[in-house]
């Protein structure tokens, strides 16, 4: 499953994500270690950006806890609502702030065209970026 490795995931999650293989390549490509701030910049459906919330996010006995940062966005209201959808099927609560000291996740609807836009000035600076 593409969520194997994530945190606790509790009986509600859906166990797997069907997507195209140059998709998973793509978000594959970036090399996301834990503790990388990334923006998916394109991010709905949510295919890619569960991919990287797998990197970004994964535990194991070798891995320190570190803080990490995904930063989802597509510019079309309806594409994040789908995003939202998708990512809260699939990901567990914690990475969204809930019962935990904050979101490790962040889901925008910026124009990634814009020079200064929202999502630049509360996120920025990142360490990969994914945009297709």
């Amino acid at each position: 499953s593409i969520v194997s490795g994530l945190v606790a995931q509790p009986s509600t999650l859906s166990p797997f994500y069907f997507m195209d293989g140059a998709s998973v390549i793509s978000a594959l490509a970036l090399k996301v270690q834990p503790g990388d701030k990334v923006l998916d910049l394109c991010a709905a459906p949510g295919g890619k950006s569960l991919v990287l919330a797998t990197q970004l996010f994964a535990r194991s006995s070798n891995t320190r806890n570190e803080e990490g940062l995904l930063v989802c966005n597509d510019f079309s209201k309806t594409r994040v609502r789908r995003l939202t959808d998708v990512l809260m099927k699939f990901l567990p609560g914690e990475l969204f702030g809930a019962d935990g000291p904050g979101p490790k996740i962040q889901i925008t609807s910026a124009d990634g065209c814009s020079y200064s836009n929202t999502m630049e000035r509360r996120f920025a600076p990142f360490d990969k970026i994914l945009v297709d």
